[in-house]
């Protein structure tokens, strides 16, 4: 699959009304051991998030602006074959839209 890059409108990993829905810039919503752990909230500076360290989240797509908040995002690594999986979503402060990441193969 490799990398995938979308802008959108709305959100698409997290609800359209997550600025009201989330109390919190980040928080984890895994609610079963067995799924991929889903980090969400009303926005987390990139450098912030708890998933930095795993991922490099990058400028919005649609005007290239540093100005965002990390609103989705979830890794994993397979345990068999070892492949990476991730997923983020950031809402841009300058433009208003939202970038949709998505990551899997080998690191």
């Amino acid at each position: 699959m490799g990398l995938e890059m979308y802008v959108t409108e709305t959100p698409t990993f997290t609800t359209p009304d997550y600025r009201t829905r989330y109390v919190t810039p980040c928080v984890s919503d895994r609610k079963d051991p067995m799924d991929f752990e889903w980090y969400r909230g009303t926005g987390i500076d990139p450098q912030r998030h708890p998933l930095a360290p795993v991922i490099r989240f990058g400028a919005c797509q649609n005007c290239e602006s540093a100005n965002v908040l990390v609103i989705a995002a979830q890794h994993n690594v397979h345990r068999m074959s070892g492949d990476v999986y991730y997923d983020y979503e950031l809402s841009c402060n300058d433009c208003n839209r939202f970038t949709r990441v998505s990551f899997a193969g080998n690191d």
